[in-house]
């Protein structure tokens, strides 16, 4: 971009300012335009950087994908370990449930018994 300073000072001894002051404020508008406008190598750099946080970001979009990834394997594998011992546990409850029946089972026929011998005995007396 380029700026006509000679102009704009022109302009302003036009307009009554002393011709050192015209110059030193046409001079300083021309040198804070050039430094405040970007180059084209300002926007190349830009673009260089832009393209290598993009390639950093892609590059932890990845990574992101297979921490996810992993993620749920382990879950998965969490959650049929724990299937696995829920069953082992509800199998083991199941035997000692049966294994109570049996000795309850026991039990009232060996009272039966008992009560069957009793009396038969009274029934002697």
């Amino acid at each position: 971009m380029h700026i006509d300073t000679l102009s704009i000072a022109r302009d302003l001894k036009a307009a009554d300012l002393p011709p050192a002051q015209a110059e030193a404020i046409a001079t300083a508008i021309g040198q804070a335009l050039r430094e405040g406008v970007a180059t084209k190598g300002d926007v190349e750099a830009l673009k260089g950087d832009f393209d290598s946080l993009a390639q950093q970001i892609s590059g932890l979009d990845r990574r992101l994908d297979g921490v996810r990834e992993q993620g749920r394997n382990d879950l998965k594998a969490a959650v049929e370990t724990l299937r696995a011992e829920m069953k082992a546990l509800e199998q083991t409850l199941r035997a000692a449930i049966e294994r109570s029946r049996n000795q309850i089972l026991v039990w009232i026929i060996g009272a039966q018994v008992a009560l069957s011998g009793l009396t038969i005995a009274l029934v002697k007396l």
